[in-house]
């Protein structure tokens, strides 16, 4: 399953960063994430493997968040959904990698400054975790 989320950013990069104390004060992001890998270690029946994409989506161009040359990247029809052509997706074995992840992308969105706010972004980030499970082959 694909799992799509539009990312604000604030309270993720500080939890990325460490300076939440406690995951029940983290934001949506970091807690899904805290939660999900908890969920995969508890489940010995089964073997996950947990990708991420990070990308931005601002003047109608779609900007890959993760390598920042892949840039006017391309949607196009995959099945019942749609994908994004050249789009990096990376493998994360843990919820740290993830959240690093995360920081990382976050430090290249695009930002503009308004009237309202002077650290505004004008761009949408959208997170997608692609989330695999398959049984586990026991032994004996």
């Amino acid at each position: 399953k694909t799992h799509t989320l539009l990312n604000g950013g604030g309270t993720v990069a500080k939890a990325a960063r460490g300076q939440v104390s406690g995951v029940e004060q983290a934001g949506l992001v970091p807690r899904l994430v805290a939660e999900l890998f908890v969920s995969i270690n508890c489940d010995v029946r089964h073997v996950y493997t947990v990708s991420a994409s990070f990308c931005q989506i601002y003047n109608e161009q779609v900007d890959d968040l993760l390598r920042l040359k892949n840039t006017n990247l391309k949607i196009k029809p995959k099945g019942l959904g749609t994908e994004v052509e050249g789009l990096t997706m990376t493998r994360c074995e843990t919820a740290e990698e993830l959240l690093q992840l995360l920081e990382t992308g976050r430090k290249n969105i695009i930002y503009a400054e308004t009237k309202m706010n002077k650290s505004s972004s004008r761009s949408h980030a959208v997170l997608q975790l692609h989330v695999t499970r398959r049984a586990r082959m026991l032994e004996g």
